[in-house]
């Protein structure tokens, strides 16, 4: 199963979390700006610390077609 790392740069721990069935399809803008839209107030300072930095590969990532 898809995994999503959580990690918290005040307290350094960091929390593994599955992702469900449909997040686990996405990657890259698609799986960001989903859990962007679930996780953060839309009225949140973008560099304000209630925002989020994720890092995600795209889905052909690793692969020949990825580059």
């Amino acid at each position: 199963m898809a995994k999503l790392l959580t990690v918290n740069l005040e307290s350094g721990r960091s929390t593994p979390e599955d992702l469900g069935p449909d997040l686990a399809r996405l990657g890259g803008r698609g799986l960001s700006s989903t859990v962007i839209g679930e996780r953060v107030d839309p009225k949140t300072d973008p560099l304000g610390p209630g925002n989020l930095f994720i890092l995600a590969g795209g889905v052909l990532a690793g692969t020949p077609s990825g580059g």
